[in-house]
């Protein structure tokens, strides 16, 4: 009878250890998707504030047309940077989210229902069958590019 209650005790301790690890992962996955998601988006209106504020500077007087070319590169290359580290960062979300996900079946199969990432999935396919900020990074590096050549334009 003794060894039967410290098995049962055992158990019991084994499923709240594994709750506690998986409720620290959980923890873990959100923060670091949190993290990279925030970054790159600080980044972003760095960059982004740089590009259009180097399109400013080029409308300058006593500026020449060689200088209103490098600050475009310049301003480009601002932009470039930025997406190829959004590109760069982005697996890393991907995975932490997909990761939460796993962790939330694993504790809702313990009996914990979290469906944070749930209500998270279906506002994505919400987002993705309207086609809203889908294509913002295009739109934008289009528009930067546009306003330079338009800009260049003006030199001839």
């Amino acid at each position: 009878m003794i060894g039967l209650v410290s098995t049962i005790l055992s158990d019991n301790e084994r499923l709240k250890n594994k709750v506690d690890v998986l409720l620290a992962q959980y923890q873990a996955c959100n923060a670091t998707r949190d993290h990279y998601d925030s970054v790159r988006w600080i980044m972003g209106s760095i960059f982004i504030g740089a590009s259009l504020a180097a399109l400013s500077m080029s409308f300058t007087d006593h500026i020449t047309a060689v200088q209103v070319l490098f600050i475009a590169i310049f301003s480009i290359a601002l932009l470039v940077i930025w997406i190829k580290y959004d590109d760069h960062v982005q697996p890393w979300i991907d995975t932490s989210l997909e990761l939460a996900k796993k962790t939330e079946n694993d504790l809702s199969d313990l009996g914990l229902n979290l469906r944070l990432h749930h209500l998270i999935r279906n506002e994505d396919e919400k987002q993705h069958k309207t086609r809203k900020g889908r294509n913002i990074r295009r739109y934008l590096v289009l528009v930067v590019v546009i306003a330079w050549a338009v800009r260049l334009m003006m030199l001839l």
